[in-house]
């Protein structure tokens, strides 16, 4: 039907003797707004809705689940325990004026040809107050957890990435390209990908040092 959508489901985690299963935390899909559109409803995606963000990783495993739009972290073991909560209070952003106009221009799940129809997609979908709190987690090899808070690649900027150890401590703030795709976490690098004006994406490793605490 028309309207907000947005479904969540459990985690769960099952052996493969299919001994057991293991609840984890929720998964909420990607919001979406359905509107009519010549007798059929179509569900745009705003650049701004939330969806969902999961990492994992260390020895041992945990995983980390932040559902949004709120900056809130849950780290699960494998066995179902919510062993901690990661939490930051006021981290929701406004959108900028510029933010705003990229979103309206890149509305992503609906193909129309006709301009009129287009426009008329694009005013009703609205457009949310707040920008998700968490755009992106990444688990480090140690157990140490990277969130990035900064939303967009457009324009050219930097991103903003909250540190936490693996016990849950803060360990800093640390800004990386804003195009640059964090794939993988060492002791003392960074590697991922990074996109061009164009796109074109590079491999990129950059030099980790950590501080002693």
């Amino acid at each position: 039907q028309p309207g907000r959508h947005r479904r969540f489901n459990r985690y769960v985690r099952v052996p493969w003797d299919l001994s057991r299963v293991d609840t984890l935390g929720l998964y909420g899909g990607i919001e979406s707004w359905g509107v009519e559109v010549g007798g059929h409803t179509r569900f745009p995606v705003h650049r701004f809705y939330s969806r969902t963000q999961t990492a994992a990783g260390g020895d041992p495993l945990r995983i980390a689940i932040a559902v949004n739009p709120e900056y809130r972290i849950e780290i699960w073991t494998p066995e179902g325990h919510l062993e901690r909560v990661v939490l930051r209070e006021n981290a929701r952003l406004a959108p900028t004026q510029e933010e705003l106009s990229w979103a309206g221009d890149n509305l992503s799940g609906f193909a129309l040809l006709d301009e009129g129809l287009v426009n008329r997609v694009r005013a009703e979908v609205p457009v949310p107050d707040t920008l998700p709190a968490i755009v992106a987690l990444v688990m480090g090899k140690s157990g140490d957890l990277w969130a990035r808070r900064t939303f967009m690649w457009e324009p050219e900027g930097d991103a903003t990435w909250d540190v936490f150890s693996r016990r849950g401590q803060l360990l800093g703030v640390a800004t990386l390209p804003g195009r640059f795709v964090l794939h993988e976490i060492g002791q003392d690098y960074l590697l991922g990908v990074r996109y061009d004006e164009f796109n074109v994406p590079y491999v990129e490793m950059y030099e980790l040092r950590r501080r002693e605490r």
